[in-house]
């Protein structure tokens, strides 16, 4: 896996990385503030390596694209998307613990 081009402090869209929550196969996860709403959220950056890929990347928009639209208690909702200077990546709700 590529080690990922941000890190705590960082400046991201509106976004103000807070702390590294993991790393899986595909993607890192990060806790961030959004600077204008104060709201804790998780940006979820997948490997730059794999996005390469043409078919990934359209596989990630329409990830991206299908969870928008789920609503469900048990499920963690996604707030959006957005592209920075290491990539694409997605908003999601924060959910301690």
């Amino acid at each position: 896996m590529t080690q990922m081009a941000v890190a705590a402090g960082d400046i991201v869209g509106t976004f103000e990385i807070v702390a590294s929550l993991g790393r899986g196969a595909f993607s890192e996860a990060f806790q961030a503030k959004n600077r204008e709403t104060g709201e804790l959220v998780v940006l979820k950056f997948p490997d730059p390596a794999i996005l390469g890929d043409l078919a990934t990347y359209e596989r990630f928009k329409r990830e991206t694209e299908i969870g928008e639209r789920l609503s469900h208690p048990n499920i963690q909702r996604v707030l959006g998307s957005g592209e920075g200077p290491s990539g694409p990546y997605l908003i999601l709700e924060y959910a301690a613990g």
